[in-house]
């Protein structure tokens, strides 16, 4: 075998070994690309069900404060933290760009709003107008009554939406 022989047959095999290593390559990836996605997906259903949970804890302390307004009992208090509620797993789907793979526009901007309506800080009104009704501060038991039924909509809608989002993956 001549020289340029030998040159031409390792060029070839150092070229199909770079094409294979390229191969091997991209199936790993692929393949870690894949776990990852679907390790965000199980996840994310895992922290909608701890929300619904969270969700239905509040709606139920939202209803006792209610019913003590309108029986005029001022030695109530309400809970609502909002900063409990998961979005770690809910930011990583939005980040690994799944959004468009599960969901239309529209659920993606409602899903929006109700992680606007139940987010960090939230639930400040609320719990200020029941604190001023408990420590009878100038504020009517009517305000007080209609800022716990507005934010038991609020977490109400935040249930359904999680209920359908999670029904969606």
């Amino acid at each position: 075998m001549s020289f340029e022989e030998s040159a031409l047959a390792s060029s070839i095999g150092a070229f199909i070994g770079f094409l294979g290593a390229l191969i091997v390559f991209f199936i790993k990836e692929w393949w870690q690309t894949s776990i990852r996605k679907r390790s965000v997906v199980k996840n994310l259903k895992l922290e909608l069900t701890y929300n619904i949970n969270l969700y239905e804890k509040f709606e139920e302390q939202i209803q006792e404060c209610i019913e003590a307004i309108s029986n005029g009992n001022r030695s109530l208090y309400l809970n609502l933290d909002y900063d409990f509620v998961g979005t770690h797993f809910a930011k990583q789907f939005y980040q690994n760009g799944l959004l468009l793979k599960f969901f239309h526009p529209e659920d993606m901007r409602r899903w929006n709003v109700m992680l606007t309506l139940i987010g960090t800080g939230a639930d400040k009104h609320v719990t200020d107008c029941v604190d001023q009704w408990r420590e009878e501060k100038e504020i009517e038991q009517e305000a007080v009554y209609e800022a716990l039924k507005h934010e038991k909509k609020q977490v109400s809608y935040a249930k359904e939406m999680s209920e359908y989002i999670q029904g969606k993956l």
